[in-house]
């Protein structure tokens, strides 16, 4: 096993910035993981144990038997930012560290107020695709009621994302739609980079969708890119079937969506 000199450990931890990555079912936030790390700076893992660890260190916070119940709050956060840490121990110096789990959709607040620098990536798709997508791939069909249950596989997500548009920290969320991310990935990601304030790379999408040849000017170097809709949609947006990210107009966050008929 390599070990650091200890001085090499505090720079690494004192450069390296985390973000974090999630999604929705099906809604192609693993791709996206896989993208990112074809930079040799980025360190972009999927379903690492840090969201578990961090979880089951929080259970303990608040469980009287456990040795960690009458830690100091600053105790506390240094131990919830060394998850991470040590999760990501073997990533190079200077490096950019992307993790990538769903339920760290519910920890907004928290992270940002452990690291600072973070940013959030949501992938998210429509609903009612996501319901029979997963209905194709298991072959069973689950309830509108099991869906949309408040820990259901899109009910939960859904929640979680509708707080973090709406919520204080809503200037750090990058929300991406699936169908955007597969027809126009060469704009994502650069709106992403700039989003994340890093320098430009060169990935290569051909894995996926066809990407078109043109593209809105309008789209670069916007703080916060939306579809725009016509009155005619406007109205429509009543339904409730309407995804909840196209139903929060002034949020702070940044939104990539799929142009809609």
């Amino acid at each position: 096993m390599e070990l650091l000199s200890g001085e090499k450990i505090l720079r690494v931890m004192g450069v390296t910035r985390f973000h974090f990555i999630a999604g929705m079912p099906t809604a192609g936030a693993d791709r996206l993981a896989m993208v990112l790390a074809q930079n040799p700076r980025f360190v972009a893992r999927t379903d690492t144990p840090a969201q578990r660890i961090f979880s089951e260190m929080l259970d303990l916070f608040d469980t009287a038997s456990s040795a960690m119940h009458g830690l100091e709050p600053d105790c506390r956060a240094a131990l919830l930012r060394n998850v991470l840490e040590s999760v990501h121990h073997k990533r190079p110096l200077d490096s950019v560290v992307f993790d990538n789990n769903t339920d760290w959709m519910a920890r907004v607040g928290q992270l940002s107020n452990l690291f600072p620098l973070s940013r959030f990536i949501f992938m998210v798709r429509d609903p009612v695709t996501v319901a029979a997508e997963m209905a194709s791939d298991s072959g069973n069909a689950l309830t509108p009621a099991e869906l949309m249950a408040d820990d259901g596989p899109i009910g939960g997500p859904l929640a979680h994302i509708h707080m973090a548009l709406n919520g204080p920290d809503a200037e750090r969320v990058l929300l991406i739609d699936h169908a955007r991310f597969l027809s126009d990935p060469i704009r994502v990601l650069d709106v992403l980079y700039r989003f994340l304030r890093e320098p430009e790379f060169e990935h290569d999408v051909r894995g996926l969708d066809t990407m078109p040849e043109e593209l809105p000017k309008a789209l670069r170097g916007q703080r916060r890119v939306v579809s725009v809709e016509g009155p005619a949609r406007k109205r429509r947006d009543l339904d409730a079937h309407i995804p909840v990210w196209r139903r929060t107009p002034r949020t702070e966050a940044t939104m990539l969506l799929a142009e809609t008929g």
